[in-house]
């Protein structure tokens, strides 16, 4: 029979082998990869260029509306887009080395920007369509073109996945490079992106811009703040479906957890 003096042992020496272990692993984790952020030359993956704006927007929004309200919307890329960060391409960066020197994104711009935005009063809202362009006008796609909202701008040409890697699948419509406000034909010159998300329960089409008669909410929305934008029923019931779930999921291991310890203890009585 098993003492407790014996028990305590074993169960220490696991638990520190366990511990040992995942030290060692992280160690061995970051002196592989970490030398290649940055690379020596400053410059980190290419996807890096979509993620660490988005992480920057993510940011402003949450100075302006603090941090229980979930950005749906963002209007720093393509004057529409879909709060999105991808997860996976965190995981790729920093599991391919030749991905940091194969592509080349210099995220200095940023990082500079991020500590300056320290209070409301310092994030600096949209104001324009902007893209970069040759002597001839020709639009071009650089590596950074993300980059454009530290100074106001939405990127006519951004990188945003969903739309295509080439914008294949973005609705250009009646959008130009110009002030955001600028208006024409009753409409804005910038999207609505509550269309493209809800188009047909707000009788729309998802390249639909915002209209004159809108001008306060796309104000609310350049200014990355929350603007009047109804839900439909199906999205606020998936929402709430959602939050249970994950509160569900957290509950359910918090017990699994709980009963596993429980269990542990009551072996370790019936052994004394």
């Amino acid at each position: 029979m098993i003492t407790r003096e014996e028990y305590q042992v074993t169960s220490e020496a696991r638990a520190f082998l366990v511990l040992f272990l995942l030290v060692l692993l992280s160690i061995t984790y970051a002196a592989i990869y970490f030398p290649f952020i940055p690379t020596k030359n400053g410059f980190l993956g290419g996807n890096y260029s979509f993620i660490m704006p988005n992480l920057f927007a993510g940011h402003y929004w949450y100075i302006k509306n603090g941090w229980f309200d979930i950005p749906w919307f963002s209007p720093s890329f393509c004057a529409m887009s879909l709060f999105l960060i991808v997860s996976a391409v965190l995981w790729f960066g920093f599991h391919i080395p030749n991905f940091f020197y194969e592509k080349s994104y210099k995220g200095s711009c940023i990082e500079n920007a991020w500590s300056a935005a320290v209070s409301p009063s310092s994030v600096l809202p949209i104001n324009h369509v902007g893209a970069f362009t040759t002597p001839e006008g020709k639009i071009q796609m650089p590596v950074n073109r993300n980059d454009g909202l530290i100074i106001g701008g939405s990127e006519f040409s951004c990188y945003q996945a969903i739309m295509g890697y080439r914008l294949e699948k973005f609705p250009i419509g009646s959008l130009v490079l110009g002030p955001a406000m600028q208006s024409a034909e009753g409409r804005f010159n910038f999207k609505n992106t509550a269309y493209c998300l809800f188009p047909f329960e707000k009788n729309c089409f998802p390249d639909d811009h915002f209209q004159t008669s809108q001008s306060s909410e796309l104000i609310n929305f350049l200014s990355y703040e929350k603007f009047n934008c109804s839900k439909p029923s199906w999205f606020e019931w998936l929402s709430t479906f959602s939050l249970v779930a994950w509160i569900f999921v957290g509950l359910t291991f918090t017990l699994t957890i709980g009963k596993y310890l429980y269990s542990k203890q009551s072996r370790f009585s019936r052994t004394k």
